[in-house]
């Protein structure tokens, strides 16, 4: 009896035990107020300037632009180029009529022969004349001193007074004559150097004339494209008359129009990329090469771009996609992701620049820490980056990604995340 009350209560305690068990083996619930860390990445923030590249269209033109005029008077004869071809620098471009002249440096030259004869004319008359100044130089000293010997024979009586008197008149009479001579030598010296100037006046209008003739053949300064007819063969042109515009194409501009906003972030010498339409396959580098400092009505700034064209192969009008790089100082940037709002959503995408975000903070050490919610201003943004005006300083840790929405104050710890 007593046998079969053990083996009775050793089936009940048999019995119940595996549910004991099972009990046990359940998880039991994490303390009240613990707090499970959540899995984040890091980053360094570091500073680094952000390429923004801005894109415009513009079509190239001359960088030199010139007005080929007339430098004669006459008919004009020939146009050796239309508008669109391309020359070569040297190139006869235009030809006048040269008829009138040749008929003038024909006048000048008649002109400069009489000039050279009356040259001529004027020194024999003035060799002569001094021929005949020497010879009335000796009359006078041989007079003068005839005299002096009379004056003196007169005095001691050997002579008459009359007969002295009569040499003194003859000396007297000398003088006058040389200094006649004398006289008309100057004159004839200055006549002498006014006909030379007259000579050489139309020595000069000889010159001038040839040169006119030769300009009756007008060749290109530059090489390039002609531009602009600006008159008709047959037109009757003179001196200063405007007749092609051509361009120097060995270096062509583009202007594109930029926003007021975006002409701090450029200066002249900045790098420029250039595609042309028409050669796709091609990459052009130019450089700003001035900026306007007036905006249009449209408060849009002309900017001018400069790329060198040495093998010709940019033509007159072709249309190029310009793409800026703005010159931009560094400052901290951080991915567009990283960024929130107050109500941790990801907020940069659609910030504008100085608005304001969230960046967490990692604040620990080794892996594990906490998240700090530090409110940043946001800058300009390009290539999934946004810039970081201030609340984010180089060196600190923040949060680029994290398993589940994040609060200040979150517990973290550092993971690759799946």
């Amino acid at each position: 009896m007593s046998w079969l009350l053990l083996a009775g209560s050793l089936l009940l305690v048999s019995s119940c035990s595996p549910e004991k068990e099972r009990a046990g083996a359940e998880p039991q619930p994490f303390p009240v107020g613990k707090q499970v860390a959540t899995p984040v990445e890091v980053a360094v923030a570091k500073p680094a300037v952000l390429k923004q590249p801005i894109e415009y269209t513009g079509k190239a033109r001359p960088l030199q632009e010139l007005t080929l005029r007339a430098q004669s008077d006459g008919q004009l004869l020939k146009l050796n180029a239309k508008v669109g071809d391309r020359i070569r620098q040297d190139q006869p471009l235009v030809q006048i009529d040269d008829a009138a002249l040749k008929t003038a440096i024909s006048d000048a030259q008649s002109q400069l022969a009489a000039q050279r004869s009356q040259v001529t004319q004027l020194q024999a008359r003035a060799a002569l004349n001094r021929q005949e100044a020497e010879q009335a130089q000796t009359r006078y000293r041989n007079a003068q001193n005839e005299a002096t010997r009379l004056d003196r024979l007169a005095r001691n009586g050997t002579i008459s007074r009359q007969r002295a008197e009569q040499a003194r008149a003859t000396a007297k009479s000398a003088a006058e004559a040389l200094r006649s001579i004398q006289r008309r030598s100057i004159d004839q010296q200055t006549g002498i150097a006014e006909a030379r100037g007259r000579l050489s006046a139309q020595q000069t209008s000889v010159v001038q004339a040839r040169e006119r003739q030769s300009f009756a053949v007008l060749t290109s300064p530059v090489s390039g494209y002609v531009l602009e007819q600006l008159a008709s063969v047959g037109d009757s042109v003179t001196s200063g008359t405007e007749l092609l515009r051509l361009g120097n194409f060995s270096r062509v501009k583009l202007t594109v129009q930029v926003l007021e906003r975006e002409r701090k972030t450029l200066s002249v010498g900045d790098s420029v990329e250039l595609r042309f339409n028409a050669l796709p396959k091609q990459v052009f580098t130019g450089a700003v090469g001035s900026i306007s400092p007036v905006a249009d009505a449209a408060s849009l700034i002309p900017v001018e771009i400069t790329v060198a064209n040495g093998d010709g192969k940019i033509g007159i009008g072709m249309v190029a996609k310009v793409r800026l790089e703005p010159s931009r100082p560094a400052r901290v940037l951080v991915p567009i992701a990283a960024v929130q709002d107050d109500r941790n959503a990801a907020t940069a995408k659609q910030a504008t620049p100085s608005s304001k975000g969230v960046v967490y903070v990692f604040n620990g050490t080794g892996s594990s820490g906490s998240a700090e919610a530090r409110e940043v201003v946001l800058g300009d943004r390009a290539d999934g980056k946004v810039e970081i005006l201030s609340g984010l300083k180089a060196g600190e840790r923040f949060v680029t990604r994290s398993g589940t929405p994040l609060k200040g104050g979150d517990p973290v710890r550092v993971s690759l995340l799946p």
